[in-house]
């Protein structure tokens, strides 16, 4: 028996050690629970201040098996309390009972309990602040009334109150108070003139925020632009702009001569801006000053004068009408006057004062004694009783006027005859003086009387120059002669000298007397002596050919005529023979690949053919086309070249000259295709993959979408806030549109939304180069989705807001871009792993990756560019703006990249070592960039409102497009054929489409 219960006891003892081994303790409910305090805590203890009272406590709970939770707080150095007992599936608590004083500090501390055991505790504490009001501006409204604005910062406070200082004095506390989240405050007493301070703070209870102040001197505006007219003698009106709200009206004070100012002479209502003076002192300065008031206060005033008259004539004219008569004109500008006084002086003379008088409205006097070769002073004044007006003056030399136009003609050896023109009135006749080679004059050789205007001389001297001068006379006066010479048997004249072939010239002149027996012609080379009497012709014959001339020579030759032994004076011109080339020489385009080259037929008879020489671009001259016609067709010309042409004649022995020559050059001859009108500024344009489509999105909160060809509006999509982009996809099936609200993806076939995410904040959208994927930008973050569906895929931050993304062309990388930081970023754009940071010094609006994608480029608002090794983030080089940069891109082959800034310049950088090769100007920032497809050409959009197309190669402005507002945006179609562009100014709000084309342009060679 005894052995049996030990047995059992053994049994009992070896289960009880093993049932001990067994259990894991870990109940916190039990007592003996071997779990520590710090295993079964609560985690990831948060608080945050939700409102000016009000603080949220936030925690997470791996092991449920407990009771609840407790919460304790102390302010500053008092005692714990218990404040919260939580059940154990709760995970939030919210303390209203804080106390918003940023110099107090509130403890928390949470621990889980079940029954009396309890975890280890999180602690956490906070600053509460009171967040004060902030942009406090304030604006007047009139001359007492201003109106204050501010920024409301805080939530839950009670309201806000308004303190005011006029000037050095006291402030006047709770000067005005208003409610919960009103912003506004009207003061209607301001004190003008006064500086007015005003303060706002945020109150819940008896507390305050901070106050935020500012201050402003309310003006009384004065009025300007004070004008005076007078009506009449007894009338003046004056006027002036009222430049004031509010005021009761508007005083006139004012002063004759250098009397004293009558003070409130005159009164008006308010808002009336003008006063009539209907007792004006004339003939004495009217001082005038005009002010607004209101109550005791005035503005500043303004000051005019005038000088009430009777009103001068004007445009006094004096014209002579005969030798001794001059006739007066003038304007009548007053409507008052008796009539008109006229005083008279001569030279140096006195005045002969109403010298002549008219009647009323007369504006004409005739002076018929009037003095010639003598200064004939007038003046001329209204009257009216004993008041007479300012005068007018005006004077005159009466001339006697000379014969003109003498001609003198040869009617026989020893015959002349003159004739002259009559240019004076009342001349007693005309008189002719004669002199023969250098002897003296024969005065009085001849007279004629009054208005005879020919003299024959019949005893004329030939082979001497015979001189004549004709002059009008009355009584002892004579006008001024005119002079003229001749030389009986007169020279040949008009020599012309003409090379007809490679060794014959030809002249030719002109036969100026009937006299001669015939002409000889005399001839000299460049080196040798006149050979006399080289060449003969007879009588009247006016032509003879040299058939014996030399080929690049100079060449003199002089022609006189002769009868019997007398000789005429010799005529002489000269020639340097050459073998021209032809002229006329000419380029008619007919097609883009066809032109037809045209000359005149050359003059020389022995002329057999023309050679054509061509060059292209900077290349050297070929012989390139033979022919005898005086035209060629090339049918072999490209705008991708420029041509030269030129074109010589050639004999059997001679080339000539190749002359000046001609160039083909293509150029840009864009024009406006279509206007697509938005009611607010225009974002953002993209063209779809073909081409037929573009997009634009626009501040009026719409996406539309045109037909490229012709501009028909197809589609509008409303948002309900501004549109900053949109993206076609790879494929064009799908458009998207981003905007501050949300992101919106399309089928563009039936027009039907795919999918929408709402947001805030969103400037940049783009899809994938396979269309796979779709970023966007929402604040700090960039955002990748399923294209197809819109699932988020991954997303990316920076510290503050992204302004720019860009997937690289394999669609392997993204690369942002944010403002405030001045970081570009790289990603993978599969997974959202960030490959790299790298730092600019300012704002990063613009990104583009190389078309090869090894390279990344980067825009900065600390006016440069900065190109990095995408790989790995290696910063390349580094140009340089003056001023942000706003736009980068790549061309097509990768060897360029342009960079658009706010410096008003657009520049072209080697992409592989960051030289400068080439800079463009606009008078206004440059927002954006697009190179051609084929690189050829680089577009630029700027704020000169103006759209400018550039060479990329070198530079060349080639064409320029006129916006009436600032231009943000510009893209080419996939083809080139269009360049759009969109206007950012609310003077314009277009999209524009312009055709792409070029043009052969002919100018001059060298």
């Amino acid at each position: 028996m005894l052995r049996l219960i030990s047995g059992l006891l053994l049994i009992l003892l070896i289960s009880i050690v093993t049932c001990e081994k067994d259990y894991d303790w870990k109940n916190p409910f039990d007592p003996n629970c071997k779990l520590s305090p710090d295993e079964w805590a609560p985690s990831d203890f948060k608080v945050e201040q939700i409102s000016v009272t009000k603080a949220k406590l936030t925690w997470k709970q791996e092991i449920t098996n407990i009771e609840g939770f407790k919460i304790e707080k102390k302010v500053d150095d008092s005692n714990w309390e218990i404040v919260a007992t939580i059940k154990k599936n709760v995970r939030e608590w919210i303390d209203e009972n804080v106390i918003p004083d940023s110099s107090k500090i509130h403890y928390y501390r949470i621990y889980a309990y079940a029954g009396d055991n309890t975890s280890a505790s999180l602690s956490k504490y906070f600053k509460p602040s009171f967040p004060a009001p902030s942009a406090l501006s304030i604006v007047q409204l009139s001359v007492d009334i201003l109106k204050l604005k501010w920024t409301d910062n805080s939530k839950e406070e009670e309201g806000f109150k308004i303190d005011r200082k006029i000037g050095t004095g006291e402030w006047e506390i709770e000067y005005g108070t208003v409610g919960e989240n009103i912003t506004t405050f009207t003061d209607s007493n301001a004190v003008p003139y006064e500086i007015n301070h005003y303060r706002v703070y945020a109150y819940k209870g008896s507390i305050n925020s901070n106050a935020i102040e500012n201050s402003i001197t309310p003006q009384f505006p004065g009025p300007s632009n004070l004008s005076i007219s007078q009506l009449a003698l007894d009338k003046i009106k004056i006027e002036w702009t009222d430049n004031s709200e509010g005021e009761d009206g508007f005083k006139i004070d004012r002063k004759i001569g250098n009397g004293s100012w009558e003070i409130g002479y005159g009164n008006v209502s308010a808002n009336v801006t003008s006063f009539i003076d209907n007792n004006p002192v004339a003939n004495v300065t009217n001082y005038y000053r005009v002010y607004a008031y209101k109550g005791n206060y005035k503005s500043s005033s303004i000051e005019r004068s005038i000088n009430p008259t009777l009103p001068a004539p004007e445009h006094l004219v004096a014209q002579q009408i005969a030798v001794t008569n001059v006739k007066l004109t003038w304007k009548d500008r007053s409507s008052e006057e008796e009539g008109f006084k006229i005083d008279r002086k001569i030279g140096n003379g006195n005045w002969e004062i109403e010298y002549g008088t008219v009647a009323e409205n007369v504006t004409t006097f005739t002076d018929t004694n009037a003095v010639p070769y003598e200064i004939n002073y007038y003046r001329v004044y209204a009257y009216k009783g004993n008041t007479n007006s300012n005068a007018i003056k005006a004077n005159i030399t009466p001339q006697f006027p000379e014969p003109s136009n003498l001609s003198i003609s040869q009617l026989a050896v020893d015959k002349i005859k003159l004739v002259w023109t009559d240019n004076s009135e009342g001349e007693d006749g005309f008189k002719i003086d004669r002199k023969i080679g250098s002897g003296e004059w024969e005065i009085e050789y001849g007279t004629v009387g009054e208005n005879i205007t020919t003299f024959t001389d019949s005893n004329a001297v030939p082979h001497e120059i015979n001189y004549y001068r004709v002059y009008a006379y009355k009584g002892n006066l004579s006008s001024s002669g005119i002079e003229d010479t001749i030389i009986p048997f007169q020279a040949p004249s008009e020599l012309k000298i003409i090379q007809i072939s490679d060794h014959e010239v030809k002249l030719s002149w002109k036969d100026n007397t009937d006299f001669e027996d015939g002409y000889r012609i005399d001839r000299k080379l460049s080196t040798g002596d006149w050979e006399v009497g080289y060449g003969n012709v007879g009588v009247n014959e006016t032509e003879w050919i040299d058939e014996s001339a030399l080929l690049n020579e100079n060449i003199y030759y002089r022609v006189y005529g002769y009868a019997g032994d007398y000789t005429t004076q010799k005529i002489e011109g000269e020639i340097q023979t050459t073998f021209p080339a032809p002229s006329n020489f000419d380029i008619i385009v007919i097609s883009d690949t066809e032109i037809k080259l045209v000359w005149n037929h050359h003059p020389f008879e022995n002329v057999i053919g023309y050679k054509v020489e061509r060059k292209a671009n900077d290349g050297e001259f070929e012989e390139y086309a033979t022919t005898t016609d005086t035209f060629y067709i090339d049918t072999d010309v490209s705008f991708d070249n420029s041509y030269s042409y030129r074109v010589k004649a050639y004999t059997d022995n001679n080339v000539s000259d190749p002359g000046k020559e001609k160039k083909l050059v293509p150029y840009l001859a864009t024009s406006l295709l279509w206007t697509g009108q938005h009611s607010s500024y225009i974002n953002s344009i993209a063209f779809s993959p073909d081409g037929n489509l573009l997009a634009s999105g626009s501040s009026d909160r719409t996406l539309k979408v045109w037909d490229s060809s012709n501009g028909n509006l197809l589609w509008t999509v409303q948002h309900s806030s501004i549109v900053y982009s949109v993206a076609f996809s790879p494929d064009g099936n799908l458009i998207a549109s981003s905007s501050y609200d949300s992101i919106k993806v399309w089928n563009i076939s039936n027009r039907n939304l795919l999918w929408a995410k709402e947001h805030t904040g969103g400037r940049c959208i783009t899809f994938s180069p396979d269309g796979n994927l779709f970023a966007s930008l929402i604040n700090n973050t960039i955002k990748v989705w399923d294209s197809s569906n819109g699932n988020l895929l991954w997303t990316g931050w920076h510290f503050y807001t992204v302004h720019i993304v860009a997937f690289s062309p394999d669609g392997k990388l993204l690369a942002s871009g944010s403002w405030d930081d001045g970081e570009v970023k790289v990603w993978n754009s599969n997974n959202g792993g960030l490959l790299w940071t790298e730092q600019h010094s300012g704002n990063v609006p613009s990104v583009a990756f190389s078309p090869d994608g090894n390279l990344l480029a980067s825009g900065s608002s600390h006016k440069t560019v900065k190109v990095w090794d995408s790989s790995n983030g290696n910063l390349l080089w580094t140009g340089q703006h003056s001023a942000v940069v706003y736009s980068v891109a790549f061309s097509p082959d990768g060897n360029l990249l342009a960079s658009g800034s706010s410096d008003n310049t657009v520049k072209v950088w080697d992409s592989s070592n960051g030289n400068l090769l080439w800079t463009g100007q606009h008078s206004g920032s440059v927002r954006s960039v697009a190179f051609s497809p084929d690189g050829n050409l680089l577009a630029s959009g700027s704020y000169d409102r103006t759209v400018k197309v550039w060479d990329s190669s070198n530079g060349s402005l080639l064409w320029t497009g006129q916006h009436s507002g600032s231009v943000r945006s510009v893209a080419f179609s996939p083809d080139g054929n269009l360049l759009a562009s969109g206007s950012y100014n609310s003077y314009d709000n277009t999209v524009k489409a312009w055709i792409i084309e070029y043009e052969w342009k002919v100018v001059d060679g060298e």
